[in-house]
């Protein structure tokens, strides 16, 4: 119940809280589940109108004397610190997935097309592997149907004839973790050498984003308000967008000495199958 007619401290906000999101919707776009977005550095709310006015010039000096709303949106902004993967979704405006991968390994024969060609000033240079052993041409073309391979081991690098082992660390370096070597410039490899590069590498799965996939991101989003000024009931507060667009704005930074942050900007519409009383925001307090 609110209260009434008393001046009350607790009802000073001292904003904290917890935003969540669903695009998993069903027919009337009511999400079927909503995700927290993580840590919300900041979430504003910004009510905005457009009117019409008219000013009367019955006499000298006009005065107004009508004044219609138009239009009326609610927009918000968020911030937010947890750079998950599907956080990095909505900002990229793409969709993530999982891909199983089976770890298997990579064994290159003496006299195949070979997994590494050091091309002319390639010394000095990362070459990324894949999870064919003979591709028509390195980098491999798509019919080769290769694709990257992560967290490796048991590397083993020979000239194309397979006459010749070559020592990592003096010759090549490896990147154990993200699947790559690099010829090293005062090593015995030249330039324009083929070389054959045996490998395994490990089963795992691969999350992946792929950027500006979707033209629209939309969805229901929930805003649970807490009160830091509050304690017990009454506390919180249910803040419930029926039906929003979100898009990226501002800058992310990548390397910076501070926490990155990313910000996403969306805009209310209404949706009357799910909320006919109040088709844009709801928002809900428990009796105190």
């Amino acid at each position: 119940m609110a209260r009434k007619g008393i001046p009350d401290p607790r009802d000073y906000l001292l904003g904290r809280g917890e935003l969540f999101f669903g695009d998993d919707l069903d027919a009337d776009g009511r999400a079927k589940n909503m995700r927290t977005l993580g840590h919300a550095e900041a979430f504003t709310v910004t009510v905005e109108a457009e009117t019409l006015e008219h000013f009367s010039k019955l006499n000298g000096l006009s005065v107004k004397d009508r004044e219609v709303v138009l239009q009326q949106n609610i927009n918000f902004t968020a911030e937010l610190s947890e750079i998950d993967v599907d956080n990095l979704a909505l900002l990229m405006s793409g969709t993530s997935s999982d891909t199983a991968v089976i770890g298997a390994s990579v064994a290159p024969v003496a006299g195949n097309d070979n997994v590494i060609v050091s091309a002319t000033n390639g010394l000095g240079k990362w070459y990324l592997l894949y999870d064919v052993a003979a591709p028509s041409t390195y980098p491999p073309v798509a019919a080769d149907n290769a694709n990257r391979v992560y967290r490796i081991s048991l590397v083993s690098v020979k000239n194309s004839a397979g006459t010749v082992t070559y020592i990592e660390g003096t010759d090549y370096t490896v990147d154990y973790e993200l699947g790559r070597i690099r010829i090293e410039e005062d090593g015995s490899i030249t330039n324009g050498s083929s070389l054959l590069v045996a490998f395994t590498y490990a089963s795992l799965t691969l999350s992946e984003i792929r950027a500006l996939s979707l033209a629209r991101i939309a969805g229901q989003m929930m805003f649970i308000s807490r009160n830091a000024n509050q304690t017990g009931n009454g506390s919180q507060m249910e803040y419930m967008f029926h039906s929003v667009t979100l898009s990226a704005e501002g800058d992310f930074a990548l390397v910076g000495e501070e926490f990155a942050t990313l910000s996403l900007s969306g805009s209310a519409e209404t949706n009357e199958k799910t909320s006919p009383n109040s088709p844009t925001l709801t928002i809900r307090r428990l009796s105190v």
